[in-house]
C-alpha cells in the first residue's frame, strides 16, 4: 500500500508541474482498475494511489484560490492557451516521428519493441508500454506541435527502444554481440559530433 501511496503522490506532484500528466495518472490508475477487476490486487491499493494522488493536488487548488480567488484559473489559462495560441505551431501529422528519427534512428526499434511487448504479454512492459502511449498519441490529435511537449514520454520511449533493439538482436544468434557492437558504434558516430554540452545558440557563453 505504501508503494501505491507515494506513486500516486509523485503523480500528484507532476500533474501540478504540467497539467498533460494527467494523461499518465489516466493510464497506470486504468491499470490498477482493470488488476481489480481481475482480482489481481485488492481495492485498498486503488483508494491510496488516487488518496495521495489528490493530497498535493488539494493544496495546489488551495493555494490558487489565495492567489487568484479561483481555485481553477490556472486550468483555464492553459484551456485558453491551448485554445488560442497552438495554430502558431501547427505542423503535419508526421512531425513527431519525422523529428524523433531525425533525432536518433534508433527509434525505429521502438516499433519491435511494441511488438515484442504485446507479444510476450509481460506485465511491467506493458505498463510502460501503456504510459508511453497515452503521453505520445494525444499529441498527435492537438494543434500545438512541438518536440519539447512529448519529454515526459521519452523516458519511456527509450526504455521500449531498447527492449525492441535486443530482442530483435536476439533472432541472429551467432551475430548477436557483432549486430549490437555495431549498432552502438554507428550511433556514437551520428550522435556525438552533434551533443552541444555547455555551448548553446544563445551568445551567452564564454
Amino acid at each position: 500500500g505504501k508503494n501505491y501511496g507515494f506513486s500516486g503522490f509523485l503523480f500528484g506532484l507532476a500533474f501540478m508541474a504540467r497539467f498533460f500528466l494527467i494523461l499518465a495518472t489516466i493510464a497506470v490508475f486504468s491499470i490498477l482498475i482493470c488488476n481489480s477487476i481481475n482480482k489481481k490486487i485488492k481495492n485498498k491499493p486503488i483508494f491510496s494511489f488516487l488518496g495521495f494522488f489528490i493530497l498535493p493536488l488539494i493544496s495546489y487548488l488551495i493555494l490558487n484560490y489565495y492567489l487568484y480567488s479561483s481555485l481553477l484559473f490556472p486550468f483555464y489559462l492553459q484551456y485558453w492557451m491551448s485554445k488560442n495560441t497552438g495554430w502558431v505551431f501547427n505542423q503535419p501529422f508526421y512531425y513527431y516521428f519525422f523529428n524523433l528519427f531525425k533525432e536518433n534512428f534508433l527509434v525505429i526499434f521502438a516499433i519491435f519493441g511494441l511488438y515484442y511487448i504485446h507479444k510476450k504479454n509481460e506485465k511491467n512492459n506493458a505498463i510502460i508500454a501503456l504510459i508511453f502511449l497515452f503521453l505520445f498519441l494525444p499529441y498527435l490529435f492537438i494543434e500545438h506541435n512541438e518536440i519539447r511537449l512529448i519529454i515526459p514520454a521519452l523516458p519511456f520511449l527509450a526504455i521500449i527502444i531498447s527492449y525492441g533493439l535486443f530482442n530483435f538482436i536476439k533472432i541472429f544468434k551467432k551475430y548477436q554481440n557483432f549486430l549490437l557492437y555495431s549498432v552502438l558504434i554507428i550511433f556514437f558516430i551520428i550522435t556525438l559530433p552533434k551533443l552541444k554540452f555547455s555551448n548553446y545558440e544563445d551568445n551567452f557563453d564564454p
